[in-house]
């Protein structure tokens, strides 16, 4: 997980991995220099999560990419700081990836929801949440092997997973549920973000993802 001035939610996307079934399970959360409460929450936990913290803001990728390297176990699952697992998600993505071993990502659908305390005024804003979506990196569980394949993340502020997910598509072999593993939260601060914007973060990762298909204008995406 990684988190960057998330203290409103990331307790709530922390709980929901600790009540998942799966009693194997490692936490690792990248604090990617929150300048508000998000380390006081993160610290309330102690030795149940493992936290790295960074001295600067540097983003998704990289950020993503430090979990990883600190993080020990065969299978990896992602989870945004203002989401959450659903009951039984990390154990059905397991299941799925025993029952296949020649599969290297486990995926589902993911459900959204309006954040309690912002719910009415996205309601009247026009704001819907949506249930069924087909999954990107987030409601994917991938064997550690996989990034040894095809490289890490790539090291952009925004659209990381994006960027990634082209790449696992179009390179390894997934096996998918129609069941939801993953339950996205809607808040000011990810529905009104500018069209625009979005739009090209967007697009300079799934340029950068062709690009790296192609064999050219790549960066090292290695977890050496």
């Amino acid at each position: 997980m990684c988190t960057y001035n998330r203290e409103d939610y990331v307790r709530e996307a922390i709980d929901s991995v600790l009540a998942q079934d799966d009693p194997n399970v490692e936490i690792v959360v990248v604090d990617d220099a929150s300048t508000d409460r998000t380390g006081a929450v993160l610290g309330d936990y102690g030795d149940r999560i493992r936290v790295i913290r960074s001295d600067e803001n540097r983003g998704t990728g990289i950020s993503r990419n430090r979990g990883l390297c600190h993080s020990d176990g065969e299978l990896v699952a992602f989870l945004d700081d203002d989401d959450v697992l659903p009951p039984g998600s990390l154990s059905i993505r397991r299941a799925m990836l025993g029952a296949d071993p020649d599969a290297d990502v486990a995926s589902g659908r993911i459900e959204e929801f309006l954040s309690p305390e912002v719910e009415s005024r996205l309601r009247s804003e026009g704001v819907r949440a949506r249930a069924g979506l087909s999954g990107p990196v987030t409601a994917a569980m991938v064997r550690r092997q996989a990034f040894t394949r095809i490289g890490a993340f790539e090291e952009l502020r925004h659209a990381a997973c994006i960027n990634w997910m082209m790449r696992a598509r179009s390179e390894l072999r997934f096996v998918e549920t129609d069941e939801i593993v993953y339950r996205r939260r809607l808040h000011h601060s990810n529905v009104s973000r500018s069209d625009l914007i979005d739009h090209t973060f967007r697009f300079e990762a799934i340029r950068r993802a062709r690009a790296m298909q192609r064999g050219v204008d790549t960066v090292d995406t290695s977890l050496d």
